[in-house]
């Protein structure tokens, strides 16, 4: 019976009196209660902006939100009830869940008086099966069960990184590791960050303890690999860069880091393989990788041709290039010693 029914009995008749005590019950007691959670897509990542909307046992909706910037939403002020939690994505690639909880009101001594109950119900989203063989990528989902305090520290340091505190933010994720050292998405976040302040060293520690937690997580394995490459680190690199592609191989940035850190390396021909990859999956013109290109044809493997096509490229996504004349030239030049 739903709390506008209680409420139209007890203005019908003043001698239910103990209806109202029950009533009373229900107001200031149990419906204090709590349910919340995350929702997380592809790698574990959290998800804003997704519906997560409240039904009642009948499947009529209650309420309504969206995730917030760390993939988390709360519905308060629930009496005790069965309920269906649903995740309604707004991108078409995930598919949407529906689950079932229910408050009972019973407090972890097991006293039925007791207060408000809290419920936590995360999300872990799968991609649809045509999505998924249309990206190319491994969707594994991995889960963990995280401390409470953690995760507030977690989501205090996202919401610290869109207001662009860095140095909280990194404050934050350290306490969220103290409290939890095995916090997979805490070490991520917190390698991406000292990435961002170039200290690549102490990035590249927290990363591996990441990838030893979870080594099926893109973000950390491309994110490691770049900070070994910038530490000149190639074989090393090579190994995280290449598991990232693994993991998604129609990844832009993978491809590429993956075609600098084999051109590094001595390997060009599948330097070049994995550069060109990176030119057909970007969705617009990327002149850092038709530069890259161009390079490897002239200094490696004499294919002036080739390269004088590629700076052309070049030119083509950098109009604005403060040295297009000399680029010109050198495309000149090139052309000639490609004929001769």
């Amino acid at each position: 019976m739903k709390l506008k029914n209680y409420q139209d009995k007890i203005l019908c008749s003043w001698g239910l009196c103990f209806l109202v005590c029950v009533i009373a019950f229900e107001i200031h007691g149990q419906a204090n209660n709590v349910v919340t959670g995350y929702v997380f897509g592809l790698d574990q990542r959290p998800i804003s902006e997704v519906n997560v909307e409240l039904l009642d046992e009948n499947y009529s909706l209650i309420a309504r939100m969206k995730t917030n910037g760390a993939g988390r939403y709360m519905f308060s002020r629930l009496r005790r009830a069965r309920y269906y939690l649903q995740v309604s994505p707004i991108a078409a690639d995930y598919e949407g869940q529906t689950k079932e909880i229910e408050i009972v009101g019973i407090s972890r001594g097991g006293a039925s008086d007791a207060g408000a109950d809290t419920i936590q119900q995360n999300f872990y989203l799968r991609l649809r099966r045509a999505a998924s063989q249309n990206l190319g990528i491994n969707a594994v989902v991995f889960a963990q069960e995280i401390p409470k305090e953690a995760e507030k520290l977690y989501e205090k340091a996202v919401s610290a990184l869109k207001d662009k505190k860095r140095d909280e933010a990194i404050a934050e994720l350290q306490k969220a590791l103290e409290v939890f050292p095995t916090y997979y998405l805490a070490l991520e976040k917190l390698g991406e960050e000292y990435i961002n302040q170039q200290k690549y060293q102490t990035a590249s520690e927290i990363l591996l303890r990441a990838i030893t937690i979870n080594p099926n997580g893109f973000s950390s394995q491309y994110s490691l690999g770049y900070a070994l490459y910038q530490l000149k680190k190639y074989p090393e690199a090579l190994k995280a860069i290449n598991r990232s592609v693994e993991i998604a191989p129609i990844s832009v940035n993978g491809n590429f880091l993956l075609g600098v850190c084999l051109k590094q390396l001595g390997n060009y021909a599948e330097s070049v393989e994995h550069l060109k990859k990176a030119v057909k999956l970007s969705p617009s013109p990327q002149p850092e990788i038709h530069w890259q290109l161009s390079l490897i044809y002239t200094n490696n493997l004499k294919k002036y041709g080739d390269a004088a096509q590629e700076l052309e490229l070049f030119l083509r996504a950098r109009p604005d290039y403060e040295e297009a004349e000399k680029v010109k030239e050198l495309i000149r030049k090139l052309k000639v010693k490609a004929k001769g």
